[in-house]
């Protein structure tokens, strides 16, 4: 159950990665924009709830939900982290990585 836990949390968390690269590709990425224009696009970014995941993926319904939100709220710390010039780019996350939860 533990390393299913990591699994699904590391494939929401990929999700949401994944999701953020989209968006810049289609609404920033080759436009000519000022930093303000940037961070008011970047305010309109909605992603899919772990709701919305679990219908489209069964398999995220066999674990906790509360694991599956805090990947996402992880995958939104290191955006802020990185916009705010703390980190850098939040990368995929690997099965070799390990996995762990909260």
């Amino acid at each position: 159950m533990f390393i299913k836990t990591g699994g699904c949390r590391r494939f929401v968390y990929n999700k949401y990665v994944e999701a953020r690269e989209q968006f810049y590709r289609d609404n920033i990425k080759g436009r000519n924009l000022s930093k303000d224009e940037k961070n008011k696009i970047y305010k309109t970014f909605k992603y899919t709830s772990e709701k919305d995941l679990c219908r489209q993926f069964p398999f995220l319904t066999e674990v906790s939900s509360v694991a599956l939100q805090q990947a996402r709220r992880d995958a939104q710390k290191a955006y802020s982290d990185f916009f705010a010039g703390k980190k850098g780019k939040p990368r995929f996350k690997k099965k070799k990585d390990g996995c762990s939860f909260r």
